[in-house]
């Protein structure tokens, strides 16, 4: 029994000098690295102390630098090596750079986070700022670039206003030549950001220059909400309007108001059109109430298959409110539009003509739906009202008290007149 304890401890001390041993060694290897990496950045390197290991701390092209490494007794793989690079940049706002750690596919966003729409950089790194205009100038596409492929290099990454920070691992599988290209890499990406380009022409400059089309478009809106739209700024818009981009074109001519509304009229023949870029364009027509893209408009309705582009068409036709487009409604409400009934009603509510009320009177008498019969009635009551005032034969719209939507058609009393009535109990039934 005596032997085997004493066999115990010989084992234990043992293995206690060979982890000594291989710590001494790892230490020993990492003094060469950072000695390399000294000699890169003309540091002198700082001698080992109890609790920490070797270290290298100073100036390099004007930025203060510390390399450390504290003494942590894990494997090769875990052993790690801190770079902190501090400096002061000539910004306005606070703004980080975080890498995103362990978040999972789909996670909640932190509410002060900043999409750019740079998809590939914000899966791996959150860009947080008070001022998102100065974030967004602040991550032009090399920067991003940059960020991303130092990522791939490091454990984990820290950026601000005033410190750069990077956590290396495992550090024995690299060399003073490469880590000195990680810290030459930082100081690449800080020198650009304190390059002294103002907000608004970094602004500019992402918006007509970056690769990405999300990106542009972001850039852009930031531009127009931060900055007044002078002659400048509408140059920009106009060179804007052929960006590759059919969303940042529409945001452009959003921007330029009457002057772009022509180029999103030649968007909407682009067969490529998606859904929601066409939902857009025929947005801000509507909002302008632009005429001239009315041809443009119906062509896209018959290419169109889509219910929600077709409903966003009909209600900027009624927007217009032109009586020219009423043989077009009428057309359509003769083909049986099923879910779009309502809408084409509206529509010619506002752009119908007399001729339309039989159309309109027909299609809501053999509806058994209460919405369209409504619409019916809603729609032939506008006409009315746009068209009223005039002599014998014209419109006139009555509400029998306690109908339930039903309709008929009747000659009003002496006049010869036609009158929108709602039948008692809601029968279909022509009145005579």
């Amino acid at each position: 029994m005596p032997m085997a304890i004493w066999i115990f401890f010989i084992m234990i001390g043992v293995i206690l000098m060979l982890l000594l041993n291989s710590t001494q060694r790892r230490e020993k290897a990492l003094e060469r690295i950072l000695s390399q990496l000294g000699e890169h950045l003309g540091i002198r390197m700082k001698q080992r102390q109890f609790f920490s290991g070797a270290a290298l701390h100073g100036m390099f092209e004007e930025f203060e630098i510390t390399v450390r490494k504290y003494r942590v007794l894990t494997g090769n793989s875990r052993m790690t090596l801190r770079i902190f690079i501090r400096y002061s940049l000539r910004l306005t706002g606070f703004f980080t750079v975080t890498d995103r750690g362990d978040i999972q596919e789909g996670q909640q966003w932190e509410h002060s986070d900043i999409r750019l729409g740079d998809r590939e950089m914000e899966r791996v790194l959150r860009l947080a700022s008070s001022d998102e205009a100065l974030a967004a100038a602040l991550m032009p596409s090399n920067i991003r670039a940059a960020l991303r492929d130092l990522k791939s290099r490091v454990e984990m990454l820290f950026l601000s206003n005033s410190w750069f920070y990077c956590c290396v691992a495992p550090v024995l599988r690299l060399d003073g030549d490469s880590l000195y290209e990680i810290i030459r890499q930082m100081l690449d990406v800080l020198k650009e950001l304190d390059s002294g380009t103002s907000v608004r022409e970094a602004l500019i400059r992402n918006t007509l220059q970056d690769p990405l089309g999300r990106v542009r478009l972001s850039n852009l809106k930031l531009l127009s909400s931060r900055f007044p739209a002078d002659e400048d700024l509408r140059s920009v818009y106009r060179k804007c309007l052929e960006d590759d981009s059919r969303r940042v074109r529409i945001e452009a001519a959003r921007q330029l108001g009457a002057e772009g509304l022509p180029a999103i009229t030649r968007m909407l023949d682009d067969p490529d059109l998606r859904e929601k870029e066409a939902l857009g364009a025929i947005e801000l027509l509507q909002e302008h109430r632009y005429r001239g893209a009315e041809n443009a408009l119906k062509g896209l309705f018959a290419r169109n298959s889509s219910e929600e582009v077709r409903e966003g068409i009909l209600k900027a036709f009624g927007a217009f409110g032109d009586a020219a487009l009423a043989p077009f409604l009428e057309e359509k409400l003769d083909e049986d539009p099923g879910g779009l009934t309502e809408e084409v009603m509206e529509a010619l509510g506002f752009c119908g003509r007399v001729e339309s009320v039989e159309k309109i009177y027909r299609t809501g008498k053999s509806s058994f739906n209460p919405f369209v019969r409504s619409a019916a009635a809603r729609a032939i009551g506008r006409i009315q009202s746009r068209l009223g005032g005039v002599e014998a034969g014209w419109l006139t719209l009555s509400e029998i008290s306690g109908a339930e939507g039903g309709l008929s058609l009747q000659e009003e009393s002496g006049r010869g007149g036609l009158t929108l009535a709602g039948g008692k109990g809601g029968s279909d039934q022509d009145q005579d």
